[in-house]
């Protein structure tokens, strides 16, 4: 199966029949909407400034990074003659920093200019939550430093030891990956494996945190496989009963 490739922020430009046009991937950083040489540029609108607005996306705080409840806050500055607008709201020029977007609210609507109708964006949160408590056993290659920690907080990737069902993926070792689940209590390693997420190899973890241009495709998954031997140490030492268990615990 396919599997979705998840980022912190998704925006989606809308043409004027509705489609999108085009969209972005925003890690944390200072993104720019206008006429002209702007991330997101809308050239057929003479109401959008040539720097129209400001969209930030803060960093995720090392205290919020195992909590998926609690994701980077967004920021909208309006910089424009005509306007901009969050969720039907206009948004104050004279406010520095600009609005808040609700931390944790699934999906904005961001208008700009007075066309009419007027360019739209829509804004969606899918968070990355890694759970890393295959690669959490001291010296097993795949462990997450404090410069992992902080490379995470940076691409506003969430992580964890403790699986459940806000987690996206399962970060397993590319090395020693028959070791690396050892110390995985079996209820972790059973949530994992009937939730259908998937694995990746820390390669994965690396390709995202790496990733800097807003309109390149995220890192595909599938293409970070940790391979048999790493997905096997998952899966080890759970019989067909523990498995069809759990499955049932979760229908």
């Amino acid at each position: 199966a396919n599997v979705p490739a998840l980022m912190p922020y998704r925006l989606e430009l809308d043409s004027d029949d509705g489609a999108v046009a085009q969209s972005w991937t925003l890690i944390p950083g200072k993104y720019t909407v206008g006429r002209l040489d702007c991330t997101v540029t809308i050239t057929n609108d003479n109401s959008i400034s040539r720097v129209h607005a400001d969209i930030v996306v803060k960093p995720l705080s090392r205290a919020d990074l195992s909590n998926p409840l609690r994701p980077a806050h967004v920021l909208v500055r309006d910089r424009s003659k005509f306007g901009t607008w969050v969720d039907g709201a206009r948004v104050d020029k004279a406010l520095p920093d600009g609005v808040q977007i609700s931390a944790g609210q699934p999906r904005s609507r961001l208008q700009f200019g007075c066309k009419n109708p007027p360019a739209t964006a829509t804004l969606a949160l899918e968070p990355i939550v890694l759970c890393y408590a295959t690669c959490c056993t001291a010296g097993i290659a795949g462990s997450l430093s404090e410069a992992d920690l902080d490379d995470a907080a940076k691409a506003g990737i969430h992580v964890t030891r403790s699986w459940s069902g806000a987690c996206t993926h399962m970060l397993v070792s590319d090395l020693d990956a028959a070791g690396a689940a050892d110390d995985v209590p079996l209820a972790t390693k059973a949530a994992f494996v009937t939730s259908g997420k998937p694995a990746v190899s820390r390669r994965y973890f690396q390709a995202v945190c790496a990733r800097r241009d807003p309109a390149a495709a995220m890192p595909d998954p599938a293409v970070f496989s940790p391979g048999p031997s790493g997905v096997s140490s998952v899966t080890a030492q759970l019989s067909p009963e523990e498995l069809a268990g759990r499955r049932s615990l979760l229908n």
